[in-house]
């Protein structure tokens, strides 16, 4: 398939002032395979137990998982900010929320899981897989995958212009450090007070307090804020608040740097520069179905 990109001439644009440029993590500069690293061993546990693999279509562990939340509730008695609005579960939004360590978390689940009531075996694996793959961090770590288009963009910020860079994610501190042991050629690139995240906002993107965070933490006005991140509900709360929000999608690159240009961040060069980068080194995901979720 043949990729197009539609490059601006930027000799009328004058940039005025320089932006502060956000990148989101997950889905941006790193991908998290779990659904394929649970389906690779719920696929083995069924081989071993001489079973259909085919009746993996039909086991949807977060979703047992998510009952069993509901049935629970493992954080009940834990005074707990809880927006009703709030973007995701009540567990979740107390872990990116800092009101929770993962450790504290993942022992109340595993606990949960303990005496939960499981319709077969299999449910039961498949659950308490998935739970220890988001929750142990050796785990954890074989499902990250980096994505050279983010960090080809990244890199060419921190090299190339005079934009000041940031990273804001919705993920615990403790996830974080775990990225600069593991990625530290990206995530040392910029000083650790330029990363922030929702557990020391107390907040979630896409939630209008945690852009006020980040107004306060860069020193910037919000119309001089870029946001880029790969859930469309955070870039579209970033646009609603004042601050300018593009959508990041790895497979779609060519559509992110022509936002960039449009905007005056990158140039006709700097668009082949990242464009050549990443020529024959584009991310390969597989195993990424996430229907049996």
């Amino acid at each position: 398939m043949v990729r197009k990109i539609i490059l601006f001439t930027l000799t009328s644009i004058v940039l005025l002032t320089a932006k502060t440029i956000v990148f989101d993590i997950h889905g941006v500069l790193l991908k998290e395979n779990i659904a394929g690293h649970v389906k690779q061993k719920v696929v083995e546990y069924l081989e071993q137990h001489n079973n259909d693999t085919r009746g993996l279509r039909n086991s949807r562990p977060f979703q047992i998982y998510s009952s069993l939340l509901d049935i629970h509730q493992p954080l009940a008695d834990l005074d707990m900010y809880y927006p009703e609005s709030a973007p995701v579960p009540r567990e979740t939004y107390a872990l990116f929320s800092g009101q929770i360590t993962p450790e504290e978390l993942y022992n109340r689940v595993k606990k949960m899981l303990a005496t939960a009531a499981f319709a077969n075996d299999l449910d039961r694996f498949m659950v308490e897989t998935m739970v220890h793959t988001i929750f142990d961090r050796e785990e954890f770590a074989k499902v990250l995958v980096p994505l050279t288009e983010g960090i080809a963009i990244f890199n060419t910020l921190i090299n190339h212009t005079e934009h000041d860079v940031y990273i804001l994610s919705n993920a615990p501190r403790e996830w974080i450090e775990l990225y600069h042991d593991i990625y530290d050629d990206v995530f040392n690139r910029i000083p650790k007070e330029r990363i922030l995240t929702s557990s020391d906002a107390g907040f979630l993107k896409p939630e209008a307090e945690i852009f006020e965070y980040l107004e306060e933490k860069t020193n910037t006005p919000k119309e001089d804020i870029i946001l880029i991140d790969d859930t469309p509900k955070n870039a579209l709360g970033a646009s609603n608040y004042g601050i300018t929000g593009i959508h990041f999608d790895y497979e779609r690159i060519e559509e992110v740097l022509t936002e960039l240009q449009k905007h005056a961040i990158f140039s006709t060069e700097q668009v082949h520069h990242v464009l050549q980068r990443i020529n024959n080194n584009r991310t390969v995901l597989h195993d990424l179905d996430r229907t049996f979720f």
